[in-house]
């Protein structure tokens, strides 16, 4: 069953790829990804549209087989493993009546691990860990680090590298990497610059231990998720001590690609998500547990590796826009390989990145300004399909903090996806559902980006006041 539902999954991947090589702008995204190298993939068909996909497969599944050697109770035929494209970064494991589990595993959280584990082993270098140093002094330093951050471009860059793709997520829900790129063999075989891989045998290994304690079979009420996460931790951490061969060295090992993999899972669910699909335990809770039960990997990891936490967390507070040093310190440093958009682009998503801190009037200057005499010809067609009015009656009552009204006034095709708190609701299907309302043109003007921008604005004016109670408790 869970082999059946692999395929179906993989299936609804190919007409994504077909309806991509359909328009332009997909036809343009395909072009923009990261070319592969053909002689470490003989036999693999670079020309067809499933290479991407069965790449990830070969390497998700040869993690699978290197966790498994160390939890001989689980049959290895029994589990499916794919890759899936969704809007948010997930790692997530099905079981079935007949006995298989399938562990699905986005596109999006492969990229974001490779990610922070590029920027964990550029914070490494930088700070000569290769090379003996005291560990008092590391220590001092990691004390000092709220301080020493403000003035660590670093730090400010992998902040910056990390908004970024948590704002591309939302808006367009396919993820841009701004990182030097590792590439597989080199991951499994150089710890320091595979850390990203090897995180994600972490969160392999964690998703394993779900179907190992029977988690999957049981209630999905807050509090027994909370407990489940935890426990599938406690499995996890063990088994990829084994995994990385056991003993001291192992165990601080697992503790930095626990860091990065719990990084990982915090930027995957309350940044790209108005209403969570289901309620994970806080960040600082989970890395305090393990903390507590492995105290001296985790001593190293907090004394080494204080500056990813530093980046993660600016790059998380995404109720606050990012100062445009921190962006200045993205596109200048070495570390960081921007090559793959253009500097306009960056641009554009930093603008993004700006409307979060925008009132309902300042958003309404905006996009009516998107159809001045003096915006760019594109955009001011692009616009000249929206309903300003409807816009403008739609901010009046947000500013009033009146959702319903401000639903109605926008003329949305299906209001209760949004407006029911008990539903989960990721930012980039608030930003397709606001996207497609009468008021801003409807499916027909989906790909533009000025009336995409001017949703986007609206979403984060509407996401604060639709959050259930739930959420707004886990956030605090």
């Amino acid at each position: 069953m869970a082999a059946r539902a692999r395929h179906i999954l993989l299936s609804e991947r190919r007409r994504t790829m077909a309806l991509l090589r359909s328009t332009e702008l997909g036809r343009d995204k395909l072009r923009e990804m990261p070319s592969l190298k053909p002689e470490e993939l003989a036999d693999v068909d670079l020309d067809s549209p499933d290479a991407l996909q069965e790449i990830n497969e070969r390497a998700l599944r040869e993690m699978i087989d290197g966790v498994l050697e160390h939890v001989p109770h689980i049959e290895a035929s029994m589990i499916e493993t794919v890759t899936v494209e969704t809007d948010t970064t997930t790692a997530s494991t099905r079981s079935f009546p007949d006995g298989s589990h399938l562990i699905m595993i986005s596109d999006a959280m492969m990229t974001l691990v490779d990610l922070l584990g590029a920027l964990t082993s550029a914070w490494s270098k930088s700070k000569g860990r290769t090379r003996l140093t005291s560990t008092v002094r590391r220590a001092t330093q990691a004390r000092q680090s709220t301080q020493l951050a403000e003035s660590d471009p670093l730090i400010l860059g992998g902040a910056a590298a990390l908004r970024y793709y948590i704002v591309h997520q939302r808006l367009w829900a396919s993820s841009a990497k701004v990182s030097t790129h590792v590439d597989g063999r080199t991951a499994m075989n150089d710890t320091e610059r595979g850390l990203g891989a090897w995180a994600l045998f972490y969160i392999l290994a964690h998703e394993l231990g779900h179907v190992a304690l029977e988690h999957t079979r049981q209630p999905k009420d807050a509090e027994t998720q909370r407990h489940n996460e935890l426990a599938a931790d406690d499995f996890a951490y063990p088994v990829c001590t084994r995994l990385f061969g056991g003993g001291k060295k192992a165990a601080n090992i697992t503790g930095i690609v626990a860091t990065i993999a719990h990084c990982a899972i915090a930027i995957s669910t309350n940044p790209m998500f108005v209403r969570t699909p289901e309620t994970h335990p806080a960040f600082t809770v989970r890395l305090d547990r393990i903390a507590a039960t492995y105290p001296t990997p985790m001593r190293t990891v907090v004394a080494s590796y204080w500056g990813l936490i530093e980046m993660v967390s600016r790059g998380l507070d995404v109720a606050t826009p990012l100062p445009e040093h921190y962006w200045t310190a993205m596109l200048e440093r070495p570390e960081f390989d921007t090559r793959h958009h253009r500097a306009n682009y960056f641009t554009l998503i930093r603008g993004m990145d700006m409307i979060t801190g925008y009132t309902p009037q300042r958003a309404w200057r905006y996009i009516e300004g998107m159809t001045d005499p003096d915006a760019p010809d594109d955009v001011r067609e692009e616009m000249a399909e929206t309903d300003l009015s409807a816009i403008a009656r739609a901010l009046e009552h947000l500013a009033r903090e009146d959702e319903e009204a401000a639903v109605d006034a926008l003329g949305l095709r299906q209001p209760a996806a949004v407006l029911d708190r008990n539903l989960p609701l990721s930012y980039h299907a608030l930003v397709e559902a606001l996207l497609d309302s009468e008021a801003l043109g409807g499916r027909q003007r989906k790909q533009g980006l000025g009336p995409r921008s001017a949703a986007f604005c609206l979403a984060h004016l509407v996401a604060p006041l639709i959050t259930n109670s739930e959420d707004r408790q886990h956030d605090s």
